[in-house]
C-alpha cells in the first residue's frame, strides 16, 4: 500500500463526504420487470461525489485530502487503497470496526449511457 503524505501541509482541497464502491453493469437495454438479462460488461470503480472529486483534482495536480467513513471490510480496503493510489491524502478516513462500507450496482444502458442505480 502507498503511504500518504506525512502531514496535511500543502493540502489545497479537502473533500468531506461519501466514498463507495460502484459496480457498473453494461446492458443492451433496461430489463423489464420480472425479466433476466445478461451483462455485456461489468467493472468496478470507487464512487461517491466527494471521493471522485478529490481523485479527479489529484489527477490534475491539485493536492487533495478526503475525510469520510468506511467499514473495516473488503470494500473499505478497496476505497482507501484507491484513494492512496490516486495520491489523495486519506489518513483522516474513519474505519469503523464491524461496519459495512457502502456499495452500489449501476445498470448502464449501452449506446445512450442511461443509468439506474
Amino acid at each position: 500500500m502507498l503511504a500518504p503524505p506525512a502531514s496535511h501541509n500543502g493540502i489545497e482541497v479537502i473533500g468531506l463526504g461519501q466514498a463507495c464502491v460502484d459496480y457498473r453493469g453494461i446492458v443492451p437495454s433496461y430489463p423489464g420487470e420480472d425479466s433476466k438479462m445478461e451483462l455485456e460488461g461489468l467493472f468496478s470503480t470507487v464512487g461517491g461525489p466527494a471521493a471522485v472529486a478529490m481523485m479527479a483534482l489529484s489527477r490534475l495536480g491539485v493536492r487533495t485530502a478526503f475525510i469520510g467513513s468506511i467499514g473495516d471490510d473488503p470494500f473499505g480496503k478497496t476505497i482507501k487503497e484507491t484513494l492512496l493510489r490516486e495520491k489523495v491524502f486519506a489518513a483522516d478516513v474513519k474505519e469503523t470496526r464491524g461496519a459495512a462500507s457502502q456499495f452500489a450496482f449501476i445498470a448502464v444502458t449501452r449506446g445512450i449511457a442511461a443509468r439506474t442505480i
